[in-house]
């Protein structure tokens, strides 16, 4: 009885919450301090994004569309990277339902951010072109010359640290997102603001069947629901269990806000006086994550105020508010040295790890990120091993100099066996090495480019069934 009193007891609370929440939306929609919502053909709800229609018809047409969910992990740091492009582009936060139409239309992804360009299209040369998955997009865009002059470019002219560059944000995406979503679905109250919110945004419309579920169940259900799968994919899929894993997620935090804090104490960017597309892969976890939710933006903001500082600099940055003569550095310094072999000894053995997984048919595999660390139970993640692959090829194809430079530098982290074997040395020897396994592209098509045929077939980075064994007993 005590039990069912405490559950009632909770109910009316969260219901209370969420009426609270709606009283609030609805005198911030009414004062015009929240983006309305207006009616799509696609889905009874789609977010308009921050400019009025009466702007927006004035403007030019745009040379993009950037779908986004506007607390998601890779949707800042994709938005972030365009607005310091100072690229055309109208931005748009589709619902689940609108996501989904998108996705069985067009993309073959139920993923964001998404990023339609528009420029076919308007020159007459057929249709729009759908591109996904932030690290290609990017690369595609530095690349084009319609985009990118030397003002604005973010990828340093010298092989090694452009190099440093690439690496950094390969770290960023795949080895910090389990950092970014344990502080996002662990803390209760993190947890808790978060899965509210979601039911105002990405859940105000959902596709069918979930729609039939949606239109009765009150908003604490859906959000509670939500709370529950973030949590079983985020932290206990992804090992952290323990009293200790949970320390040693704190503890990872607090150590790399230290080595960042370091170098942005003397440098308004990692690699210089301009953004670097590190600085853009970082901005994944720090700007959405670790900035944004209450308890890591707390500790940034009292352990590391230079980064805490960065990552807003970074939002506002435009090429014309660089200093003059603003550039990268042409060499790694020790501070940037040591944030190298820190990711470095996580990275490497997890990447191979994964990899190695994968090959034998496995949905999960065992790894620490520190030597002196339990090591946790991990998924087996595909596309990991297709990036894995892509950022050992690069390593390859550099020159001798920077290469056994950073060779240097990942042998000191004792993370060189991990990325290539102990004897491995030479170039062929190294090709070879990085082609043992040649992970297929994502749903059979080469990022950042779409499947045209919007075949629906890309859904979650792991393999939901090998998640659910795990959470709940059941083997992998």
């Amino acid at each position: 009885m005590a039990a069912l009193c405490d559950f009632w007891i909770a109910t009316r609370l969260a219901h209370a919450q969420t009426k609270l929440l709606d009283c609030i939306t609805s005198q911030l929609l009414k004062h015009g301090l929240l983006s309305s919502m207006e009616i799509s053909v696609h889905a009874p709800h789609a977010a308009v994004g921050p400019t009025t229609r009466a702007i927006a018809a004035q403007e030019a047409p745009p040379d993009f569309k950037l779908y986004v969910m506007d607390i998601s992990y890779f949707s800042g740091k994709l938005e972030c990277y365009l607005r310091f492009k100072d690229v055309h582009f109208k931005r748009e936060e589709p619902t689940l339902a609108r996501l989904a139409a998108i996705g069985a239309r067009c993309t073959g992804s139920a993923q964001v951010p998404l990023l339609e360009d528009l420029r076919p299209l308007r020159a007459g040369a057929g249709s729009s072109v759908w591109l996904r998955d932030t690290t290609p997009i990017i690369e595609l865009l530095e690349n084009d010359a319609m985009i990118t002059t030397d003002e604005n470019s973010v990828m340093p002219r010298s092989p090694l640290v452009r190099f440093a560059a690439r690496y950094l944000e390969d770290y960023a995406d795949e080895s910090l997102w389990r950092l970014g979503m344990f502080y996002r679905w662990a803390p209760t109250v993190d947890a808790r603001h978060l899965s509210n919110r979601f039911t105002y945004e990405f859940a105000a419309a959902l596709p069918w069947p979930l729609s039939l579920v949606g239109s009765v169940a009150p908003r604490f259900v859906i959000a509670s629901t939500l709370w529950f799968r973030q949590r079983m994919f985020s932290v206990e899929g992804e090992g952290i269990v323990t009293a200790e894993d949970y320390a040693e997620m704190e503890n990872q935090y607090v150590q790399l806000l230290s080595l960042l804090e370091t170098i942005l104490r003397t440098r308004p960017y990692l690699l210089g006086s301009r953004p670097s597309l590190a600085d853009y892969g970082f901005a994944g976890p720090f700007f959405r994550h670790l900035s944004h939710d209450p308890t890591p933006r707390k500790l940034m903001e009292q352990l590391a105020p230079n980064v805490f500082e960065w990552q807003a600099r970074l939002w506002a940055c435009k090429p014309k508010k660089l200093a003059a003569g603003a550039a990268f550095v042409d060499s790694l310094d020790d501070d940037v040295l040591a944030l190298l072999r820190f990711a470095a000894r996580d990275h490497n053995v997890y990447c191979q790890a994964n990899v190695d997984a994968l090959l034998q048919g496995r949905a999960r595999f065992r790894h620490s990120p520190q030597d002196d660390v339990e090591p946790s139970s991990r998924p087996v993640v595909p596309y990991r091993a297709w990036s894995w692959k892509i950022l050992r090829e690069r390593f390859v194809e550099l020159p001798l100099k920077p290469r056994a430079y950073l060779e240097r530098v990942f042998r000191e982290a004792n993370a060189w066996d991990a990325m290539f074997g102990s004897h491995v040395t030479s170039r062929s020897q190294l090709r070879m090495r990085a082609g043992i396994y040649q992970a297929p592209a994502e749903g059979g098509c080469e990022p950042p480019f779409c499947r045209p045929d919007g075949e629906t077939i890309i859904q979650e980075k792991w393999e939901l069934n090998g998640v659910a064994r795990h959470v709940f007993g059941l083997g992998a």
